[in-house]
């Protein structure tokens, strides 16, 4: 269902190696975006909306690319270009379960990648 992939970004002499994530279905891009550009930045915050959320509260998160609304039992993962840019993500509404297991796998791979890589 996805591919984790290490890019390395090249500007003249420096070098830099990045974990990126890629969804077979392209309606996952928007998830893949938010675990490379914010997942990590809201970490802590994610963590404790998980235990806070019941089911009649929503709790709503923003980063630096996407905003999620987590219920109890959905999230809603949204673009914030999207306003701006025609080239923009389609939102996408996946279960809280799916989307914890995401970022669970997207932590793992993060730390096995640093791991690898330091």
């Amino acid at each position: 269902m996805y591919e984790l992939k290490e890019v390395t970004l090249k500007n003249k002499n420096i070098e830099k190696k990045r974990l990126v994530i890629k969804f077979e279905d392209e309606k996952y891009a928007i998830l893949a975006e938010f675990l490379m550009s914010d997942a990590m930045l809201l970490s802590e915050e994610l963590t404790l909306a998980f235990k806070q959320v019941n089911n009649e509260e929503k709790i709503i998160l923003t980063g630096n690319r996407c905003a999620v609304e987590i219920g109890s039992i959905q999230t809603k993962i949204v673009d914030l270009f999207a306003e701006y840019d025609s080239g923009a993500y389609q939102p996408l509404n996946i279960s809280t379960n799916e989307f914890k297991n995401y970022i669970n796998i997207w932590h793992e791979e993060l730390n096995k990648f640093s791991k690898k890589n330091i």
